[in-house]
C-alpha cells in the first residue's frame, strides 16, 4: 500500500511547506514571503516543540525482539528495505531508500504496537505500527513517514 500528502513548494516572492504528521495528529503549514526561507529546518523546530512531551512506554524485552529483521515496502516508485537491529534494551532502523539513500535511526515505544523514531535524541514525526503474525513474530508494519505512508513485510 502507498498513500502519500504534503510536499514543499516555492516561487518569485514565496515559498510554503506542508508537512501531515498523520501518526500524532498533526499538521504543520510554514508560509513565508521569502523565497529562500529555511522551510524545513522550520518544520524540524516546530516538530521538537509541538513533540516534546510525548512519552514513551516500557515494553517486554521479547516483543522488541521479535521486532528484529528484514521488512520490505514496494513504493511504486521502488523498494524501500528496512532493518530492525539491536538489543531488548535499544532498537535502531536502518531504511534504504530505492534511490540507494540509508538513514539510521533509534526506535522507541509510544504504545504497544507503535515505535517512535529519533535522531540525535529528537523525534522526527515518523513511527512504525506493528501487526503480529499468529506465532507472536511481526510480519508486516505500516511505515509512516509524514508524507508517505508504505505497508513493509517482513522477508527473513
Amino acid at each position: 500500500e502507498f498513500s502519500s500528502g504534503g510536499g514543499d513548494g516555492g516561487g518569485m516572492g514565496y515559498r510554503a511547506i506542508f508537512w501531515p504528521i498523520p501518526s500524532f495528529d498533526l499538521v504543520i503549514i510554514i508560509l513565508s514571503n521569502y523565497r529562500d526561507a529555511p522551510v524545513y529546518e522550520l518544520v524540524t523546530e516546530v516538530v521538537d516543540i509541538l513533540l516534546e512531551e510525548t512519552t514513551f512506554i516500557d515494553h517486554d524485552p521479547k516483543t522488541l525482539e521479535a521486532l528484529i529483521g528484514h521488512y520490505m515496502a514496494d513504493s511504486g516508485y521502488g523498494v524501500f528495505n528496512y532493518r530492525i537491529y539491536g538489543s531488548n534494551e535499544k532498537l535502531f532502523v536502518s531504511v534504504t531508500d530505492f534511490l540507494g539513500v540509508s538513514r539510521v535511526y533509534e526506535l522507541r515505544p509510544i504504545s504497544p504496537n507503535q515505535l517512535a523514531f529519533l535522531t540525535d535524541g529528537r523525534l522526527t514525526g515518523q513511527t512504525l505500527t506493528f501487526k503480529w503474525g499468529e506465532d507472536a513474530n511481526s510480519h508486516e508494519f505500516l511505515f509512516d513517514m509524514n508524507l508517505l505512508q508504505l505497508k513493509a513485510i517482513r522477508d527473513d
